[in-house]
């Protein structure tokens, strides 16, 4: 499984479609979909009180899958990815692509379907930028998809996870 993480408008979406494109069989796990399912009680995910309704996103199961997530997983919530994912015997690569903040501001506010405010970009980025373990990050402020993709699989490498053992790695 690989946790590709940010805050909103990071590009964490087409980064994980290039990167689930790489692998055969594969799953683009879109944690967004999960959330524009919930028909009542939804709770914005970046709030403390989300975090149960967060976990839920966890129970998804695809054996033989190379699994490509892709939200808004903040680091605290990656414990429930590793706890879960130990049990087969496996652990999570957690990516978090931390373009520069104006960047992440700069598309967010230029999506369509904007729901977010500019405070809420920034205070995201800036949690991210505070809470996530320095050899997790990945500036993408200047890299292309593809390059992002590229260094989201070397830094599975480095944490000691070769790409070959990735199902179905190309």
């Amino acid at each position: 499984m690989i946790i590709v993480s940010g805050p909103p408008g990071a590009g964490k979406t087409t980064v994980a479609r290039e990167l689930a494109a790489r692998f055969e069989p594969s799953v683009h796990l879109e944690n967004d979909q999960f959330f524009a399912a919930i028909r009542s009680g939804c709770i914005e995910p970046w709030l403390a009180a989300s975090e149960a309704q967060n976990q839920v996103i966890l129970q998804a199961a695809a054996g033989g899958y190379t699994v490509v997530v892709d939200g808004v997983v903040i680091p605290r919530n990656v414990r429930v990815y590793e706890e879960r994912l130990a049990g087969l015997g496996m652990s999570p690569v957690y990516a978090v692509l931390l373009p520069n903040a104006e960047t992440v501001l700069r598309r967010g506010m230029a999506r369509a379907d904007r729901e977010l405010s500019e405070p809420v970009y920034r205070q995201t980025h800036a949690r991210f930028l505070a809470e996530a373990p320095a050899g997790c990050v990945i500036d993408t402020t200047r890299l292309s998809r593809s390059q992002s993709a590229d260094a989201v699989l070397a830094l599975a490498e480095r944490v000691g996870i070769p790409v070959a053992l990735i199902t179905g790695a190309r």
